[in-house]
């Protein structure tokens, strides 16, 4: 049984505020797409302890309204966007050699956001001395023991991460995982589902946008936002009023309406216990 894990990233780029009609920042971004393979004796044993029915459930469905759009469709369900499990947490580990003053608390507010869009849970799992790379291996035994890698949540420079060189400020996206025969709503099928992502933040310009912009640290927030977006499956949108719009001309600091229903469609996939 073959698996392909492919790492998606979304790439958000944050110019210094200028051209943005509302007197916020302006950014200009484009998706990235970045893979890797691996066979089945390269995945963890699956969890022993795993619920059969999500941890959290999603709010109720907004009303119709603003785009949005997927970073990978379910090759068993093609309506249907690739997701994490939502009966288990989404661990994450934080690696702050760069961090800003206050990204602790700004990193909590977006990862509280987000959850409460999607109904998924996260877990803390600590520090990490693990760089914020793309390319990262979804599973490192030797660092995290059997199971999947947490997400790493980076803060970086562009010295350290030159993905992040000039105007961008974050980078993020999830690894997905494709594998036949696993059941899936009561029938065996060839699925995908995320198992870890990445985001890197480049902490010395995200410190600058929270001191500068006039909407101060909810524009820098905006920028974890985003790319956590990225991370649970949300891609780029063309709309300007929705915060996964890469530019951002409106001075978005908050998850919009389109934004907030593709994250509760996120919050919807099924269980896989045997991933």
């Amino acid at each position: 049984m073959l698996a392909v894990v492919a790492l998606v990233a979304g790439v958000l780029t944050a110019e210094r505020w200028s051209d943005s009609g509302a007197g916020g920042i302006g950014w200009t971004g484009s998706g990235t797409v970045f893979g890797q393979r691996t066979t089945a004796e390269g995945r963890p044993s699956p969890p022993s302890d795993a619920s059969d029915t999500p941890l959290g459930n999603p709010p109720p469905r907004p009303q119709p309204g603003g785009s949005y759009a997927f970073v990978q469709m379910r090759p068993d369900a093609p309506d249907k966007p690739v997701t994490y499990d939502p009966c288990r947490t989404i661990r994450y580990v934080v690696n702050d050699a760069a961090a800003p003053p206050g990204a602790d608390v700004m990193l909590a507010q977006a990862i509280d956001a987000t959850s409460a869009a999607t109904g998924l849970v996260f877990e803390y799992s600590g520090t990490t001395d693990e760089a914020p790379d793309v390319k990262r291996e979804a599973y490192q035994p030797d660092r995290y023991g059997d199971q999947w890698a947490p997400v790493v949540i980076g803060w970086t420079t562009p010295e350290q991460q030159p993905d992040l060189a000039g105007a961008v400020a974050g980078q993020g996206g999830s690894a997905w995982l494709e594998v036949d025969d696993v059941e899936v709503d009561g029938r065996r099928v060839t699925t995908a589902t995320f198992v870890t992502g990445v985001i890197a933040l480049d902490g010395p310009q995200i410190e600058m946008i929270a001191r500068e912009s006039p909407q101060g640290v909810a524009a820098a927030r905006a920028v974890v936002l985003h790319e956590l977006g990225h991370v649970v499956g949300l891609q780029h949108v063309n709309d300007p009023t929705e915060l996964m719009n890469p530019e951002n001309s409106a001075g978005v600091t908050d998850f919009a309406a389109g934004d907030l229903l593709g994250l509760n469609e996120l919050g919807r996939g099924p269980c896989t216990p045997e991933i």
